[in-house]
């Protein structure tokens, strides 16, 4: 198996791989809680989803492909053909100044092709959101939902800096699981933090945390959002470890799932609270 960029070839299989392993994630039963009912339109959601991926600036798509060796890994990594069956996928994104990092490696890309694709996509989402198009989406959860995601992204920012490194998505197709298919994909996003010199963030699962803490991880906060409780977990450059991130400054977001609260009263829905524990 190998590790190659994402492209446009992939998106079926990949669209496919996140459509089941999202099926019956607890978020996605708040933000499209029909899409068992309407499947095609929850496939396309993320077949959409995936080709902006493609074509984001700061956005580095990865693909695991297996080789029909029986999942052995394959030295070569991010310069190799995109072909095999895809074991799984990772989206990391780069936040801070694209302007100082590789433009080669984040895709910051500038051509005309690559605005017109971000152009179509940005234009397709907001007429599907205006029009209400997709049936397995609750718009009204969804708005209520991308408000909290900048306060979010606000204050995960307080304690990771500006610049970093953040694990989006990952996803491993359930009949290659325990193969090292998800460390492999992570090895990506950590040799990036390293020779960047910049942390590396996501969410964490409970069921994560292991996998995640095994390869220098460290819990640092909590996010709460419709109902679901995940961990903020960081892992500093080269695998530095910071007393102040674990014992001094612990980032609560937390998410109230209905909207009865509006304007006046929106803290009380979208709430981002910082507590010092010494």
């Amino acid at each position: 198996m190998h590790v190659s960029p994402l492209q446009l070839k992939h998106l079926p299989s990949v669209s496919t791989l996140l459509c089941a392993a999202f099926l019956d994630d607890s978020l996605f039963e708040y933000l499209c809680p029909d899409r068992k009912l309407y499947i095609e339109y929850w496939r396309r959601q993320w077949f959409e989803k995936v080709r902006a991926y493609v074509f984001a600036e700061g956005v580095r798509g990865l693909v695991v492909l297996d080789d029909g060796d029986g999942g052995e890994d394959r030295e070569g990594g991010d310069d190799m053909e995109g072909e095999g069956e895809v074991m799984g996928v990772a989206v990391w994104k780069r936040r801070g100044d694209l302007g100082k990092v590789d433009g080669d490696v984040w895709w910051s890309r500038g051509d005309l092709n690559s605005v017109f694709e971000r152009f179509a996509s940005d234009l397709q989402k907001r007429y599907g959101e205006f029009f209400h198009l997709d049936r397995s989406i609750d718009y009204r959860n969804q708005i209520d939902f991308e408000k909290y995601s900048m306060l979010e992204d606000d204050a995960t920012s307080a304690f990771l800096g500006d610049e970093h490194i953040w694990l989006g998505t990952m996803a491993v197709d359930p009949k290659h699981q325990r193969k090292g298919v998800a460390r492999k994909l992570m090895q990506w996003g950590i040799e990036r933090g390293d020779i960047e010199g910049v942390p590396i963030g996501l969410y964490s699962s409970p069921n994560g945390a292991k996998l995640y803490g095994a390869v220098g991880f460290v819990e640092v906060g909590k996010v709460k959002a419709a109902g679901v409780e995940d961990a903020i977990m960081v892992r500093w450059p080269g695998g530095e470890k910071r007393e102040g991130a674990l014992g001094r400054k612990m980032i609560n977001i937390s998410h109230v799932t209905r909207r009865r609260y509006r304007t006046t009263a929106e803290q009380e829905i979208f709430s981002v609270a910082t507590s010092q524990r010494l």
